[in-house]
């Protein structure tokens, strides 16, 4: 279909309107020769100048716009196309950057990981090795099995109560108990500092809490019942801290060495003017460990 053309009304309507003023206010000359002259000159000059201000305007047709509708949905289906295409050129090598990176992860994780299990094999083969080996002393032979006893005694109060915090507890104690155990163990000078944990601490402990475990299966409240439970309870919090002392006391020591060995140390860099200390002694009279050579 061509093209309509949409004219304007506006000059048909300005000359309509000249001649409507004239014959208004020119009304004795209107019908004359010159007047009709006049107006006619008048009427085109006002009809093209009409024209150039308001000019013929172009009309597409149905088609033509549904036409041109398309031509536009099509251009804006190219560049969406366009820009993704784009979109996944620059995501590719980032993806592929990324993949590589979480390989290389996946890759040191696993190294680790086999690292761990690997120490974690050596330690328990060396830990089953060792078991293996009876001691060559016997009162360690005996608290070692003294300690297989109340460990597994432990453990199967824990199964049974079903108090939380005291679950807690009796995994605590478990725990420092062979943490004690071990120690002494690998320092058999050390056993007579946990003979009174040994032969009174752990058996008083197991007994205590076999009896909270029989009264609490019998699923009954009662004065006495409740009262001993309580009791038990209240009493296994300073039976925890008594462990960690036990523990703790076995490193005594070690710190007390540590701590004079520290101390030297400290005053031997003060007076090399080695710290931020200044001391008046010289260092002639500081105290300096000698090394003592058997023969010499």
């Amino acid at each position: 279909m061509a093209e309509k053309i949409k004219r304007s009304p506006a000059p048909p309507y300005l000359v309509a309107l000249i001649w409507l003023l004239y014959g208004l206010l020119f009304r004795a000359i209107i019908l004359t020769g010159g007047g009709i002259l006049v107006m006619i000159v008048l009427s085109l000059f006002v009809w093209w100048a009409a024209s150039k201000i308001w000019p013929k305007k172009a009309m597409l047709s149905e088609d033509q716009k549904m036409q041109e509708q398309k031509a536009q949905a099509q251009a804006q289906a190219q560049a969406q196309a366009q820009a993704q295409a784009q979109a996944q050129a620059q995501a590719q090598p980032q993806s592929h950057v990324h993949k590589v990176e979480a390989e290389q992860k996946a890759e040191k994780h696993k190294t680790r990981q086999e690292k761990k299990e690997a120490k974690a094999e050596a330690k328990a083969k060396a830990e089953a090795e060792a078991v293996k080996l009876p001691p060559k002393d016997p009162e360690i032979a005996a608290m070692i099995k003294e300690e297989e006893r109340a460990i597994t005694e432990m453990r199967r109060l824990n199964q049974n109560i079903s108090d939380p915090k005291l679950s807690l507890q009796i995994d605590d104690l478990e725990s420092t108990s062979r943490k004690i155990f071990d120690h002494v163990t690998q320092h058999p000078e050390k056993l007579p500092q946990i003979r009174r944990f040994m032969n009174y601490y752990v058996p008083t402990t197991i007994k205590l809490l076999n009896a909270y475990d029989r009264m609490d299966n019998q699923g009954i409240e009662g004065e006495n019942i409740d009262t001993t439970k309580d009791k038990i309870e209240k009493v296994m919090d300073t039976v925890v801290v008594a462990y960690h002392k036990q523990l703790d006391s076995l490193f005594s020591a070690e710190a007390l060495d540590i701590s004079t060995d520290i101390t030297v140390m400290e005053n031997l860099l003060a007076q090399e003017g080695l710290t931020e200390k200044s001391f008046d002694q010289p260092l002639e009279q500081a105290e300096i460990p000698t090394l003592e050579i058997p023969g010499v």
